[in-house]
């Protein structure tokens, strides 16, 4: 996956943690969040302006990426350096967002700063 202002979160030793959950997951669902993904890439955050992105946190600034389908699936990112971080790609369940997801990706935001 290749995409100039994306950078996928990547654990202390190098594993590639966010590409290979979007790798296991099956071949309609990586189509969808590839193309969740290109939005992203190419609209940035004028697509705060849609349902596609929402801020969900203050600081530091959390937003997730929505992919909905039969599975709705959540993309948590941050800005840093005018790039998007990708910090974490979960099912959402339930209407509430889960709060492990959510300090996930803070904690993966202030580690990656």
């Amino acid at each position: 996956m290749s995409y100039d202002k994306i950078v996928f979160y990547k654990s202390v030793s190098g594993k590639e943690i966010i590409v290979n959950q979007i790798e296991k997951l099956g071949t309609q669902d990586q189509v969808k969040v590839r193309n969740g993904l290109k939005l992203l890439n190419i609209y940035e955050l004028q697509l705060l302006q849609t349902k596609w992105v929402k801020k969900i946190y203050a600081n530091p600034a959390i937003y997730e990426l929505r992919i909905v389908g039969k599975f709705n699936f959540r993309l948590f990112f941050s800005i840093i350096k005018s790039r998007y971080l990708i910090t974490n790609v979960f099912v959402k369940k339930s209407q509430k967002t889960p709060r492990s997801e959510l300090d996930l990706a803070i904690k993966r935001t202030k580690e990656f700063t």
